[in-house]
Parts: structure tokens; sequence; C-alpha cells
């Protein structure tokens, strides 16, 4: 992943390794995630795979996509790869998670201020999440003066650390909630190995 001379990024980098990942592990492990993603939850949607879940069920599933959504992004992403795949057929088949991308991409809309992350939300909901599929020119067009296909792709890689970022954030957040409040049992969660001293400095 090429470095970009921007605020934003900059600053979402920041937030990558403050949670102790570095950039290029979080933009690698997205890169893979989203796309392949889009393309099985087509499918699926498709041929009627997405099936309602009663509430034990889909407490039990959500627990399961966690716990291999936190080990897939302590591990360098070509350890993982099986796991990235178990993950995927999983989370395509259920209606909750699209319920928790929402809830994502709405954050960003805050991000360095409020509604400044509208551009990387509309970004990565068109190119990874809507059913319809368009062509990068349509979308940068359609996001207004400041986007273009010069700064096109330099901003989704911004969205796409963004994104992954926040979605770590928010899992590991669920994840102590429930062991603390006695729902899971309590366990070590994963831990990342990565050394981020020798990182390039962000400012």
């Amino acid at each position: 992943m090429r470095w970009i001379n921007s605020e934003d990024f900059r600053a979402v980098v920041r937030m990558c390794r403050e949670s102790g990942f570095s950039e290029n592990r979080v933009y690698a492990l997205c890169e893979l995630l989203l796309p392949t993603y889009r393309e099985k939850y087509l499918s699926a949607k498709a041929e009627g795979e997405i099936k309602p879940m009663t509430p034990e069920e889909m407490a039990a599933s959500k627990r399961k996509c966690r716990d291999l959504f936190l080990y897939i992004f302590s591990k360098p992403v070509e350890e993982s790869l099986e796991e990235q795949e178990s993950l995927i057929d999983e989370l395509i088949k259920l209606i909750w998670f699209r319920e928790k991308i929402d809830m994502i991409l709405d954050q960003m809309l805050d991000f360095r201020g409020v509604g400044n992350g509208y551009v990387y939300k509309m970004i990565i909901k068109q190119c990874y999440f809507d059913d319809e599929i368009r062509p990068n020119k349509e979308i940068y067009d359609g996001l207004g003066e400041g986007v273009k296909k010069s700064n096109f792709y330099d901003k989704r890689i911004t969205g796409i650390l963004l994104f992954g970022i926040k979605m770590w954030k928010y899992a590991l957040r669920r994840q102590k909630e429930e062991m603390e409040e006695g729902i899971i049992p309590w366990k070590e969660l994963p831990q990342n190995q990565e050394d981020l001293s020798k990182l390039r400095p962000i400012d």
C-alpha cells in the first residue's frame, strides 16, 4: 500500500497504530475481505440463501463471527486465508451483519469532525456494499467536485483503512463488554505480533 500525503490518511494510520496494527496489515486484510464479501453476498442473495434467524441463533452467530474476526485481524494475512473464507461464508447469510455494516458506515461520518467522513462512507458503501455494481467513474462522478479520478483511489485506500479499523474497534469493544457482563466466558484476546516501532513515522 502506498503512502498518501493527506491529513486524512495520516489520521487513519494513527488510528490503526493506536489499536496495535500497521496500516499495511489492516489494508491488506480488508482489500481481500471486502470485494470477496460483496461477490459472495450478491450470489447468496440471488440464490435465496439469506434466511431469518431466531434471537438465539443470531446471538450465537454474532459471537462465532466476532471470535473469528478478532483472530483473523491478529494474524498475518497469508496465515489466515482459510479462516477468512470461513468468516465470509458465514457472514453472507446473516441479515444482522448488514445492520452492522450500516452502523460502521454511519460511524465514518464523524471522522475528523461531524460529516467529514461522508465521502469515505459513500466510496466504501458503493464500492463494496451496494447491491448495484457501478463502475468507478460513475462513483467518483457522483460524489461532487471534491472527488476526481486523480484522488478517488487514494480516498478509497483511506476509506478501506477507516472502515476496517472501526470494525475492529467495535468487535473488540463488544467482546470485552460481553466478557465483563458474564455473557461469555473470560478468555484471552488475540494479540497482534507486529513490530510497529520500525514503521514509517506518521508526521
